[in-house]
């Protein structure tokens, strides 16, 4: 959680300034083409977070992982004559990819967490996701500044930067629950079972 809150920030931060330093749009217009990224996480997460519990939490972040990487990478290409739609249109894959993450992680905790560490456990997604996205503006302005009056070449390195927290995303997504089985009229990770069985 806290690596979606550091990929998606970074793109939050960086998508306007595109719009604006290098396209020429103000903040209003800036901003309304960046809530393409919002609206697909907003789309994506209620829908992910029911189907992680039919099809489990890995297949839906790994997926999810694997479309928001393509998002980033061509984000990586944009120039100052790519189109608004093409752009917007890659951010709102973005933000599917990005929800398809961070529902079923976040609901992989609470399956797994016992009732009473709940609150507890939840605090501390909270805190992870702010983390990350405090240091990945705090990368991203960072990247932005060492490239001066480089304004493209800024924003390319930022989304490399979105493209390797991604690709870490997809690399522990292995390590999330798979595909819950019904067991005394609740759902449990297929792996807590193995576990059960073994003993």
């Amino acid at each position: 959680m806290g690596l979606v809150g550091l990929a998606t920030f970074a793109s939050l931060f960086a998508l306007p300034l595109y719009y604006q330093q290098v396209r020429g749009h103000g903040a209003f217009a800036a901003g309304t083409l960046a809530a393409s990224l919002g609206i697909g996480a907003a789309l994506a997460m209620p829908l992910a977070g029911r189907l992680s519990d039919r099809v489990g939490s890995r297949a839906l972040a790994q997926n999810g992982a694997a479309l928001a990487l393509a998002g980033t990478l061509a984000l990586t290409q944009i120039g100052p004559r790519t189109g608004e739609v093409v752009t917007a249109l890659v951010a709102l894959a973005l933000g599917l990819g990005l929800g398809c993450v961070g529902a079923p992680t976040m609901g992989a905790l609470y399956r797994t967490l016992p009732p009473a560490r709940v609150p507890q456990g939840s605090s501390v997604l909270y805190m992870l996701n702010q983390l990350g996205a405090s240091v990945g503006i705090a990368v991203v302005a960072l990247i932005v500044q060492t490239a001066g009056d480089d304004v493209m070449g800024g924003i390319h390195g930022v989304f490399a930067f979105a493209c390797g927290a991604v690709v870490t995303v997809l690399a522990v997504s292995f390590l999330l629950p798979g595909r819950p089985r019904e067991v005394s009229g609740s759902l449990v990770p297929q792996e807590a079972e193995e576990e059960a069985g073994a003993r």
